[in-house]
């Protein structure tokens, strides 16, 4: 199904953001001469062999979308869930420790929630910046932890994306760090779930499409950061091993097109990596 959706993506993201379809292009004949059916199927370092002129934006994370301003965020923070497993890959480690195993250090940071209750500066346990397998992370408004699932629905998260052993991080909207990016064609490219914004649109931030239910309509709000301080986080532990007993299935995009300003029927299905 992700192979059908791609190839949907690719006749539509271009028209939607014209300033990026020469580095769409070159990134998609480079995935094509690597052999590879789909960006989905991570083989980097093939990749990083054949690299040539117009992808370093690929590779080193993109982040080439209009600043976003902490202005357009209603709240006082962003969020962003992830795998316990890619925290620790993504960081360096503080109170936590690579030699160890990720039980014991699952451990460590389950223990301290369960004695604290509350948001935790993620200092604590890990150093260094965060950022993703290609520099960018995706974060939200929408606080995950007041109703896990839901709320990944509606940033365009399946069931299955969210892992057992997950993470929601949080940081200040208004830090004085460079808050984040509109997500743009080259940084959801290798998401097999993105919508991208239209260039002419007037969102301030980028949009999800919901999961909710069907027909598919714009869900939460969406934006891209290059590599943050750990010392601007806060961390805070879910676990995800119940699994709601249904949810609203992706079902494949429509051919018809859709103003973002009125949603009715997607043509594509929204980012959010995490």
């Amino acid at each position: 199904m992700y192979d059908q959706i791609y190839a949907a993506r690719q006749a539509v993201d271009p028209g939607r953001q014209p300033d990026f379809k020469h580095e769409y292009e070159a990134i998609s004949a480079l995935f094509l001469s690597a052999t590879l059916t789909n960006p989905y199927v991570k083989s980097n370092a093939h990749l990083a062999a054949s690299k040539g002129a117009g992808v370093d934006a690929f590779f080193q994370g993109g982040c080439l979308g209009p600043s976003i301003q902490p202005t357009s965020i209603a709240g006082d923070f962003v969020y962003r869930i992830t795998s316990f497993t890619n925290l620790l890959r993504y960081t360096s480690p503080a109170l936590l420790r690579r030699s160890a195993s990720e039980d014991s250090n699952w451990s460590i940071l389950a223990r301290a929630q369960d004695n604290l209750r509350d948001w935790m500066p993620a200092s604590w346990f890990f150093s260094g910046s965060l950022q993703g397998p290609r520099g960018v992370t995706w974060w939200t408004p929408s606080d995950i932890t007041l109703d896990i699932f839901a709320t990944c629905h509606d940033i365009g998260l399946p069931d299955d994306w969210v892992a057992q052993r997950a993470v929601v991080l949080r940081r200040n909207a208004h830090s004085s760090f460079s808050f984040g990016f509109m997500p743009t064609i080259i940084d959801g490219f290798d998401s097999p779930i993105f919508c991208a914004t239209q260039s002419h649109s007037t969102e301030k931030l980028g949009r999800c499409v919901s999961l909710e239910s069907l027909p598919l309509s714009l869900g939460g709000y969406e934006l891209v950061s290059e590599p943050l301080p750990v010392s601007e986080l806060s961390v805070y532990v879910v676990s995800t091993f119940q699994l709601p007993t249904s949810w609203a299935p992706i079902m494949m995009p429509s051919s018809m097109s859709v103003s973002r300003e009125r949603p009715r029927q997607m043509t594509v299905l929204p980012g959010g990596g995490s």
